[in-house]
């Protein structure tokens, strides 16, 4: 019997090649990494290889993705030694802040022990501590004034870098004597601010006295100056200070300086009557000689029974702080507050003891840099 016959088909001919994968370019790449709105997300994403680890925790891609995404604000740290302070519920991030709180080193007992002498932190910033070392039951004066030892430390890993001492020569460079100082600070200057040097500390010291405590802007230091209507400016790259007059009325008003968007400032200022509970925002534009062209006020922002003194401005955020009128008796309470400051949202955060305190916004170890720039 005779097989059936098979129909054969005709091969068919490729009419064009497949076309391959667009290739993702590291610029591309950084575009979708800035979308991903979750930090713990973007964490799990540099997990992911070498080069998205590479990418995500370059100084200049934290710094464009933090412009766009709030960092999560996940606790304060106590200037008066007391540790870390873990927000507290209802806060959506309190149970963030509470693992944070255990598993981190906010002891600093790893610092290098000093004798009679303790690490009192004194700045935070990108989820790293500059600490002093100093005796807590000192008072500094102009007759007793000694220059301590700095430490910049990472409590998410436990590393930490001791500062070098500020040489003599320097000192004396600028006519400045250690029994003519009234008072002295520092603090962490963002990795991402050009100095136009080639190495360049993140340690900025402060030698001004009567001023509040700095603020930054555009890579520029800004200390309101107490009881006058003037703000001081210090240049971090070319290290020249100059002045801005303030709006009027101004000189016992507590004030936020911001980045306002196009090289502009914008300041939140706290009214002057307390009756009327709100806060003034402002900007400012500059020519290129950094004159004032005049303050604008553009907004007035009720705060209501959120009303209270500018604690600091970190994150994205304005910090308000004011005693507690329902704390029970014989015990000191601060209500904190934070203002975000693109959409001007006012939200309860915790109740500290002291309000001098640091809010502490932690980046999983993969986002941290490494090594420290001295």
């Amino acid at each position: 019997m005779a097989s059936p016959a098979r129909s054969i088909l005709p091969r068919l001919e490729p009419t064009a090649s497949l076309r391959q994968p667009a290739t993702l370019t590291d610029d591309v790449l950084e575009e979708i990494f800035l979308r991903v709105a979750s930090h713990a997300d973007l964490a799990r994403a540099s997990t992911a290889c070498v080069s998205f680890r590479r990418l995500i925790a370059d100084h200049s891609f934290l710094r464009r993705f933090r412009s766009r995404h709030p960092p999560l604000l996940l606790g304060f740290l106590s200037a008066a030694g007391q540790g870390f302070l873990p927000l507290e519920a209802p806060h959506p991030n309190a149970p963030a802040s509470r693992a944070l709180g255990s598993a981190a080193g906010f002891s600093f007992d790893y610092l290098p022990h000093r004798v009679r002498l303790e690490w009192c932190p004194c700045d935070v910033r990108d989820g790293r501590v500059l600490l002093e070392c100093r005796s807590l039951f000192h008072r500094k004066s102009a007759d007793s004034f000694v220059f301590g030892e700095f430490a910049v430390c990472d409590p998410l890993s436990r590393q930490y870098m001791l500062l070098p001492r500020i040489p003599e020569d320097l000192l004396a460079s600028v006519q400045i004597k250690q029994g003519n100082i009234d008072d002295f600070g520092a603090s962490l200057v963002p990795s991402g601010v050009e100095t136009g040097r080639t190495h360049h500390s993140e340690c900025c010291a402060q030698y001004i006295g009567g001023q509040d405590l700095s603020q930054l802007a555009y890579g520029c230091c800004y200390w309101k100056v107490r009881n006058q209507n003037e703000l001081l400016k210090l240049d971090i790259n070319t290290m020249e200070f100059s002045t801005i007059d303030l709006p009027p009325d101004h000189n016992m008003r507590s004030i936020a300086i911001v980045e306002a968007g196009e090289g502009n400032l914008g300041m939140f200022s706290e009214t002057a009557d307390v009756r009327i509970k709100s806060v003034e925002y402002y900007t400012f534009m500059q020519n290129g000689n950094g004159r004032a062209n005049g303050w604008d006020l553009k907004n007035t922002i009720p705060t209501d029974d959120y009303f209270g003194t500018f604690i600091c401005s970190a994150g994205g955020y304005i910090f308000l702080a004011r005693p507690n009128i329902n704390a029970r008796p014989q015990r000191f309470e601060y209500l904190y507050s934070s203002l975000e400051i693109k959409t001007y949202n006012i939200e309860r955060v915790s109740i500290l003891e002291f309000p001098a305190n640091y809010p502490y916004f932690g980046f999983p170890p993969s986002m941290s840099p490494r090594r420290i720039q001295i």
